[in-house]
């Protein structure tokens, strides 16, 4: 007994501070709960229901006093199945009532864009997209002007949820600096918005903020410096064409769009994720200032591939290990990645590869890089690379020759190995190590042991090697070490000697001595005549020397 007694002085004393009164009050038409202390109004239902058009005016009067219209209840717009349109106020905050039974709303007017973007549909943070007239109508109105292009005013930071759901009479779009956070479904269903530009000061977008925009071509995140966090659906069933990514964000709202053709990526992002199984990119271009990359998995349909020239590290996954697409590659930057059984290098297997280009900047090519790119002919390594890692050109079975410039110091195991159709290799002079089978021409079929006859070494003091031009016979022969007969190892004016007393470099039977250049003249177009001998890269003199590689006057010389 005394805890009910409690229960209605509570009640009671709530009622005494806000007095409410709870007999709807019809004023012009239209009935209003009032909150006499508070000053304020609320739209609530009325028998028989509202029809035809409403017009909900800003404040109203009552017993001598102005309140201010804030709130439709839960009951307001009930079964009106004759409601064409609605008038709303800039004063209305809240909106908790559903408008499913309005079949024939078709217009909903507004005198204040930067109001409308704060009204809360439903009760926070439970929005509701039925609570917005706008979901139903699809046409809203500014002072009853049909609006087709928005533009929310500087100051408004919040937009909130639902605020412009279904208005398929939008066609473009402006959003404020002062902007920090999109909320879930404000923009949905705007089936004729064609582009949408997100300015840097936003930090949140949440739920399906421009899902089903169905026109929805071009996305633009403008370029800054603060982080963009996303949920993931918020671009879903938007047939997005273009994106430029300015800033970083960990979601790949972009995920499984197949219609993205062209992706910019901007010279504030550091990090991408982004962009996962979009097939419909054909060429990238990663600029200098990324840091980390580790989207565009399964993008199947990317053909050429640019990653910019710079000093920094670039730390990269393994998203384009083994594509059967890419046709060009150029390397810009060193890569940090790591090889695991369960993930290849960055480039590892990509079997359509036959263009590759390498920058200056680049000084390390690391272990199993580009592995088994099997259509690789030949590429230039410039002369700023100083290492090349294990296994890095393993299995790239067309590269014909290979010439390691002067900066380069080591060559790891198997550098390139099982490349068997390599002809020519050119060994810079400052190379101080190179590893074991780093020119293997691998296992091979009957007796083909390999396409390998002409090495030119420009190391003047040359080290002992291990394995590292082996050939394999067939099993039943056992295998051993062993250089071709016709193999011809060129090296640096006064050598010979020290290659001949140098294990592993005197097997081979023919040594020649020509003059330190890494330099191949082109005297294919020459008109001067030059009568001194040609020799062929065996070292025997050619009358009628044709196309290809011969040494003439102590340098090497090529015909075309």
């Amino acid at each position: 007994m005394k805890h009910s007694l409690l229960r209605l002085s509570i009640l009671a004393l709530l009622l005494a501070i806000n007095k409410v009164v709870f007999a709807a009050h019809e004023i012009n038409g239209i009935n209003y709960n009032i909150y006499e202390n508070q000053g304020r109004a609320e739209v609530t239902s009325k028998n028989p229901r509202y029809s035809g058009d409403i017009v909900i005016p800003s404040e109203i009067e009552y017993k001598g006093s102005l309140y201010r219209v804030t709130d439709i209840d839960e009951t307001a717009f009930d079964d009106c199945h004759g409601l064409k349109s609605l008038d709303i106020p800039p004063t209305i905050t809240n909106i908790s009532c559903h408008f499913y039974d309005c079949e024939q709303l078709n217009k909903v007017n507004i005198h204040d864009i930067g109001a409308w973007c704060k009204i809360v549909y439903g009760y926070y943070p439970y929005n509701r997209p039925q609570y917005n007239p706008l979901y139903f109508a699809h046409n809203l109105y500014l002072d009853n002007e049909l609006i087709n292009e928005i533009q929310i005013p500087e100051g408004i930071e919040v937009l909130q949820s639902c605020a412009f759901i279904g208005c398929t009479n939008l066609l473009s779009l402006k959003l404020p600096n002062s902007l920090t956070i999109i909320n879930s479904q404000a923009f949905k269903d705007c089936t004729n918005l064609a582009s949408v530009s997100i300015p840097n000061s936003v930090l949140n977008i949440y739920d399906e903020a421009f899902y089903g925009c169905h026109n929805l071509k071009q996305v633009e995140l403008c370029d800054g410096d603060k982080y963009l966090t996303c949920d993931d659906d918020i671009f879903g069933q938007c047939p997005i064409q273009k994106v430029y990514l300015g800033r970083d964000m960990g979601t790949d709202i972009f995920k499984s769009h197949n219609e993205i053709k062209e992706v910019i990526i901007g010279r504030t992002v550091t990090k991408v994720y982004s962009f996962n199984l979009c097939e419909g990119i054909h060429t990238l271009t990663i600029p200098k200032n990324v840091r980390i990359l580790n989207g565009f998995h399964g993008c199947s349909g990317l053909k050429h591939l640019i990653l910019e020239d710079g000093d920094e590290l670039l730390e990269m996954g393994s998203m384009f290990a083994d594509n059967k697409h890419i046709e060009t590659i150029h390397l810009g930057r060193n890569l940090e990645y790591i090889v695991t059984n369960y993930q290849p290098a960055p480039f590892r297997s990509n079997k359509a590869l036959e263009n590759l280009t390498i920058g200056e900047c680049v000084t390390e090519l690391g272990e199993s890089l580009f592995r088994g790119c099997q259509k690789l002919k030949d590429f230039r390594i410039p002369n700023s690379v100083v290492n090349i890692g294990y296994d890095c050109f393993d299995d790239c079975i067309s590269l014909q020759s290979v010439v390691i410039p002067n900066s380069v110091k080591t060559i790891g195991c198997g550098a390139f190995q099982c490349c068997k159709k390599l002809k020519t290799v050119t060994i810079g002079k400052n190379v101080t190590d190179i590893g074991s089978g780093a020119f293997d021409s691998g296992d091979v079929d009957d007796y083909n042991i390999g396409s390998l006859t002409r090495i030119i070494s420009l190391i003047e003091k040359p080290f002992e090697v291990l394995h590292i031009f082996r050939y394999w016979t067939p099993i039943n022969q056992g295998s051993r070490n062993m250089i071709q007969a016709n193999d011809t190892l060129f090296v640096p004016k006064g050598t010979v000697h020290l290659y001949k007393s140098t294990p592993y470099w005197n097997d081979v039977k023919y040594i020649m001595e020509i003059e330190e250049s890494t330099d191949i003249i082109d005297i294919s177009n020459s008109t001067q005549k030059d009568n001194s001998a040609s020799y062929n890269l065996n070292g025997i003199v050619e009358t009628k020397p044709r196309k290809g590689i011969y040494i003439k006057n102590g340098k090497k010389v090529i015909i075309k």
